[in-house]
């Protein structure tokens, strides 16, 4: 009896510690929506819309900042214009400063005809599934839009208030380029 209380009371000790480095405690939930022009932004319905976190610094199970580290794709619901972040395990992220990219791609269907449709004219180079219909504007290096997350929240990237950078993939400058900012 005494053998079987000494393993409950190490098991207890050993999850109550456990939970103290990088589980829950440590992490934020995000939730938060993408708006354009005063409205939750849609991609056009041939499209598909994703979020990465990618953090450039944030707080390590001790708390101390540090620079980097994994980066954390957003769950997104294009349909109510949401999204959400629940990390690698569903437990979250952790707190810190993070550079938001958005991609926006073709839907596989809308691939397939574009493809078909570009196949049969000479000198179009057929469109690439994995292009960027957003050109690279808000690219995980090209990206303006920056977030601190400090506790759980929900955050509203408002494309309207970001002025997004040059496009990496094309080099030809944005339509934002020029005015004031």
């Amino acid at each position: 009896m005494r053998l079987r209380a000494t393993a409950l009371l190490t098991l207890a000790l050993t999850m109550a510690s456990g939970s103290g480095c990088g589980g829950p405690a440590d992490r934020v939930w995000v939730t938060g929506k993408v708006v354009k022009g005063g409205a939750r932004y849609s991609p056009p319905e041939d499209q598909d819309l994703s979020l990465t976190f990618i953090p450039l610094e944030h707080q390590d199970a001790e708390g101390k900042t540090v620079k980097g580290g994994d980066q954390y794709a957003a769950e997104v619901n294009a349909s109510e214009s949401s999204f959400e972040v629940p990390g690698p395990d569903r437990l979250g992220i952790p707190r810190g400063k993070y550079r938001v990219a958005l991609t926006q791609q073709l839907k596989r269907a809308a691939y397939d005809a574009a493809r078909e449709k570009s196949s049969g004219k000479r000198g179009k180079m057929p469109l690439q599934r994995d292009t960027d219909m957003l050109d690279g504007r808000y690219g995980p290096t090209s990206s303006p839009i920056v977030v601190e997350i400090a506790r759980s929240e929900e955050v509203t990237i408002d494309l309207d208030k970001v002025h997004p950078a040059e496009p990496a993939s094309t080099g030809k400058p944005s339509a934002r380029r020029g005015r004031d900012r």
